[in-house]
């Protein structure tokens, strides 16, 4: 059990860092030289409604954009936790898209020993509203080469159908790209 402490010690030690250097070379970076980048600016800059082209909302043609309004979704996002997430969980129950804010969100919660890292998949369950979000996650890089994961992060993008299971020092990357995971999550929630 002290082995598995650790192991989430390092590799939150290992996700500061990152969060420490991201947040000191945010100004330097172009969305041409990362993919990452493209991505969490399509998830930052969306609007939350369908396109006025007469596009579909929640389709790769609109980039994913949401279909649902942010504060009508973290309504339902907050809904959920409050009935299957731990209280120190309930920070991390909203649609937030900016990168740097979602990722230190995150790193607080469980930093602060408030969200214990087991309750990653309830949190994302209630995120997803039992969706599928994995095309989502992919078009926007979450299974792309570059991050040196396969695929795995794209479990995240579906907590319901592949599972999360258990959190390994493979997923800080995944984790580094929460906003990527909350905006898809956001996407997939379909206007009733």
């Amino acid at each position: 059990m002290s082995n598995y402490f650790a192991l989430i010690s390092a590799c939150f030690f290992a996700f500061a860092v990152m969060i420490a250097h991201a947040q000191n070379h945010h100004h330097d970076e172009t969305q041409q030289n990362s993919d990452a980048s493209s991505s969490a600016a399509i998830a930052s800059d969306a609007s939350g409604i369908a396109s006025s082209d007469g596009g579909q909302c929640g389709t790769a043609e609109t980039d994913y954009a949401p279909c649902l309004g942010r504060e009508r979704a973290d309504t339902l996002f907050r809904h959920c936790c409050q009935q299957y997430a731990p209280e120190g969980c309930q920070s991390l129950c909203t649609y937030e898209s900016d990168e740097l804010t979602a990722r230190n969100n995150l790193l607080q919660s469980v930093k602060a020993g408030k969200c214990d890292l087991k309750h990653v998949s309830t949190i994302l369950y209630c995120a997803s509203q039992n969706q599928d979000n994995r095309k989502c996650c992919d078009h926007l890089g979450l299974g792309d080469p570059k991050l040196g994961v396969g695929k795995r992060c794209l479990r995240f993008c579906d907590p319901a159908g592949e599972g999360i299971g258990s959190i390994s020092r493979q997923d800080v990357t995944c984790l580094f790209n929460w906003n990527v995971i909350n905006y898809c999550s956001h996407s997939g929630i379909k206007l009733e």
